[in-house]
Parts: C-alpha cells; sequence; structure tokens
C-alpha cells in the first residue's frame, strides 16, 4: 500500500495510491457490469444496488463526468433486447452498449443470517472484479490480469434487513473501488473490509 502526501502532511491531506486509476480515464464511456447467479439464492437484487453505489463513487469520489457513466437503467434497457445477454463477455458488452471501459463485478458469496434478537443481523459479501478494455480485451486492473477479491461483513448489526443489505453494499463498493483512485488514507480501512489476511485486528 502506497501512501502519497500532497502539499502538507496534514493527515486529512495523504491519499493511498490508486493501483489503476479511473479518475484519469477522460471522456470516454464507462460501464459497471454487475454478475449476480441465480444459484447464488439472494433475495436482494445485488446487481442493481451494487451499480447504483459504484456509479455514484465513479462520479463523486472519482469526480468523473455523469454523462461518461452508462447508467444502471441503460444496462437494463440494453439488456431486455439482448436474448443473450448472459453469454455476453465483458468486452462484449462493452462493445455492444458502446463503452470504452467496462468495470466487471461477479458476485461470489452473500449471506445474511437474522439472529435470536429481533431486527439483528449478521452478514458477508464477496465479489470479484476487474477492469477491461474494450478495444483490446486487456485487463487494465488488476496487474496481475486475474481478479480483485472483495469480502466484507459483519457480526452484528442492530437496526433490521435494510440497513443490513445497505451496510454490505456499501462496504463492498468502498473496498472494491478505493483501488481505482487515489484514496484518502484515513477512510481507506472500514472495519467490515475482510478482503485481506489479519481483518480480524481492524475489527477490534
Amino acid at each position: 500500500m502506497v501512501i502519497s502526501r500532497l502539499g502538507t502532511e496534514s493527515s486529512h491531506e495523504r491519499k493511498v495510491e490508486a493501483q489503476y486509476d479511473l479518475s484519469e480515464h477522460g471522456e470516454g464511456k464507462i460501464l459497471v457490469l454487475v454478475r449476480q447467479p441465480y444459484l447464488l439464492g439472494a433475495d436482494v437484487n445485488l446487481r442493481y444496488h451494487l451499480s447504483e453505489r459504484l456509479n455514484k463513487i465513479l462520479v463523486k469520489k472519482m469526480k468523473l463526468p455523469a454523462e461518461n457513466i452508462i447508467s444502471y437503467d441503460q444496462l437494463s434497457e440494453f439488456r431486455s433486447k439482448r436474448s443473450d445477454f448472459l453469454s455476453l463477455s465483458a468486452r462484449e458488452a462493452g462493445q455492444a452498449i458502446g463503452s470504452q471501459l467496462v468495470l466487471y463485478v461477479m458476485v461470489e458469496k452473500y449471506e445474511l443470517a437474522e439472529l435470536p434478537e429481533p431486527d439483528f443481523y449478521s452478514g458477508s459479501f464477496e465479489t470479484s472484479a476487474r477492469v477491461v478494455e474494450v478495444s483490446s480485451g486487456k485487463v487494465l486492473w488488476p496487474a496481475t490480469g486475474g481478479h480483485k477479491t472483495t469480502k466484507v461483513g459483519f457480526d452484528l448489526e442492530t437496526s433490521g434487513v435494510e440497513a443490513a443489505v445497505s451496510r454490505l453494499i456499501a462496504a463492498n463498493a468502498h473496498c472494491m473501488s478505493r483501488y481505482l483512485y487515489d484514496s484518502p488514507a484515513k477512510t481507506f480501512k472500514i472495519a467490515d473490509d475482510r478482503s485481506n489476511l489479519g481483518w480480524e485486528e481492524w475489527t477490534q
């Protein structure tokens, strides 16, 4: 993890350097494509909620023009017209919809368990992601050419099922996207992050 300092050394200005900087993408269109396998059995539309959260991060945190982000509504309309949508690769989907880059996300695991106390829940959410250049099909991130795994979770949420789902979505979107722009060091790590070895130490 590389931390850079901008100007003074005040903690609020320290940044964790991006592994791949989407904020420098320029004028081309970007598509967030989230796949949610039917066999996952989740009773929540993770595809919609995660896509919307990531699209907002692209605009608000990475400062990309909203008109350069292909919205979930645009993607839904495209999907409804393509009977072969599920068989399309990230590159093929990007080509067909007119994007230059695709942030491709696969939902790997999702669990939400109701605890004995009313409105108390535990949960976990795992995804794998990569950034694909549509013109070449090259994986731009991660640098290994594979995918980046993001794992988040918590042992206790006391505000009900909607709060629990929202917490998992927000945590996963944050822990995934933080590598795609120079992220503020003070908010880089969060308590629900379970992506790396030793994550338990951050929850103490």
